[in-house]
């Protein structure tokens, strides 16, 4: 079928694989830290056939000169002849990867998973500051990487969103630096930090019941077929399995939270872990 009198169907559809999976944007336009495809995409030769990086520290970027009016790449550091150079997808997950590519991320698995929050009580002067922190969408859409530790752009979005129902006690968080070193964050106190692990629990328990069941429907489809033989069943595969590790986590800080002295425990060995980690990050930059 064609789409007026020049453009066909097959057309159409080759444009929006190619667009999703090899557009770049520039990155000093203020849509650094936003996740969803911009206005603006641009298709640079160099980086066509660059592997993405959902990691922007890692990635090329692209930056605009007004005085030359051209746009440049940006490495991310010094490179030698024959490195290879990335491109920045903050988008990157198993299911992208096999929607826009026919490909699967072998390990490093990543899954954007969508929050539903809307039960949660939110003072209207609290929304700006969660948007800032990118927390405040509903659903609330997260990147997830697979990984031992619960993923601190998560567990902060939880914090902030378990202080939402008064905009004093975000601006509190702010002014004793709760944030400071975003995504970071410091535990809170026992309250904050147990109604946190609850609104955590109840989201992702609503997202393995929507995973699971479109697994079942996918089974249905497939029969009992090995789930090798099939993508999209590795896809949710590692989808739930990331929802279920952060599920068991805030389940444990839950559990953490209704004792007083393990709780105690769990904040000193945070601090001090954060410590350590900025003077890493400031023997780096000397």
């Amino acid at each position: 079928p064609m789409l007026g009198s020049t453009v066909s169907l097959a057309e159409v559809r080759w444009s929006y694989l190619a667009l999703q999976a090899h557009g770049q944007w520039v990155t000093d336009e203020g849509l650094e830290d936003d996740l969803e495809l911009p206005s603006q995409v641009l298709f640079l030769l160099p980086l066509f056939l660059a592997r993405p990086t959902p990691e922007w520290q890692h990635a090329a970027r692209i930056r605009y000169n007004k005085e030359n009016n051209s746009y440049e790449v940006l490495a991310p550091r010094s490179m030698r002849a024959g490195q290879e150079v990335l491109f920045a997808d903050r988008r990157l997950s198993d299911a992208s990867t096999l929607c826009f590519r026919g490909l699967w991320l072998a390990a490093r698995h990543r899954a954007r998973l969508a929050l539903d929050l809307s039960s949660i009580s939110r003072d209207p002067l609290s929304q700006p500051i969660l948007q800032k922190y990118g927390c405040g969408g509903q659903p609330l859409r997260l990147y997830i990487h697979a990984r031992k530790s619960v993923d601190p752009q998560f567990i902060g979005c939880m914090r902030l969103l378990a202080m939402a129902n008064n905009v004093s006690k975000l601006h509190r968080a702010e002014t004793i630096g709760m944030m400071k070193s975003w995504p970071e964050t410091a535990v809170s106190d026992k309250r904050i930090e147990t109604a946190a692990a609850e609104l955590a629990i109840n989201a992702l328990q609503t997202v393995l019941n929507r995973l699971s069941s479109s697994s079942n429907e996918i089974r249905q489809r497939y029969g009992q077929e090995a789930v090798a033989a099939h993508p999209a069943l590795r896809v949710r595969e590692a989808e739930t399995m990331i929802a279920v590790g952060l599920l068991k986590s805030m389940k444990e800080l839950q559990l953490i939270g209704s004792n007083e002295y393990i709780f105690e425990a769990l904040r000193e060995s945070t601090a001090v872990r954060r410590k350590q980690r900025g003077r890493r990050k400031s023997a780096k930059s000397l």
